[in-house]
């Protein structure tokens, strides 16, 4: 890699990982795909070092649903958010953290106990990032909103499963990232 190259990572869950198209946000820039799927906030917890590692000019950060399905907290995805942005910030300064919101689910397809939960769930999640980010000085895109129907539910033309996205859904979700990528400061 050469020492003026733009690295933009993405961290997160399967929302990164199950799409090949991420190098359409710049693509000038080397993208690191480091999204796993079925990850939750701790796994991203674990990994952000490395992430770090790389010394980004930008990581998205993109994590939160899985928590949910897996019996956590909205508050413990959101303090687990909270020092994931303190690791950043301490470990590679000079990187733009930028969080996504949560995205939203449609739990009309999701074969899950008490899915309908998260659809009330992640709007609430959302809004505690939004202001957090403004206190800690980390940018923030409300995806959700970009993506979301009338009932706050993942349209059924952008998923077959309730979560995942399918190639509308990523359309709209690459346009998010890509209005972000060029900005050259923090939005006061």
């Amino acid at each position: 890699m050469e020492s003026n190259e733009k690295t933009i990572v993405l961290l997160g869950d399967s929302l990164f990982a199950y799409h090949d198209g991420w190098d359409e946000l710049d693509p000038t820039a080397k993208i690191l795909n480091l999204g796993r799927g079925g990850d939750n906030t701790a796994g991203v917890l674990r990994r952000v070092k490395d992430a770090c590692g790389h010394k980004p000019e930008i990581i998205f950060l993109e994590v939160g649903v899985n928590d949910l399905a897996q019996g956590q907290s909205r508050e413990n995805v959101v303090e687990n958010h909270l020092i994931i942005w303190q690791t950043v910030a301490l470990m590679s300064p000079q990187t733009r953290l930028i969080v996504c919101s949560l995205l939203p689910i449609n739990d009309k397809l999701i074969p899950v106990k008490n899915s309908s939960l998260f659809s009330f769930f992640i709007p609430d999640i959302n809004k505690k990032l939004s202001k957090l980010t403004k206190l800690f000085r980390v940018e923030y895109i409300d995806v959700f909103e970009s993506m979301a129907d009338s009932f706050n539910l993942l349209p059924n033309h952008m998923t077959d499963d309730g979560i995942h996205l399918l190639k509308p859904g990523y359309e709209v979700f690459l346009d998010c990232l890509k209005l972000r990528v060029n900005q050259k400061i923090l939005a006061e």
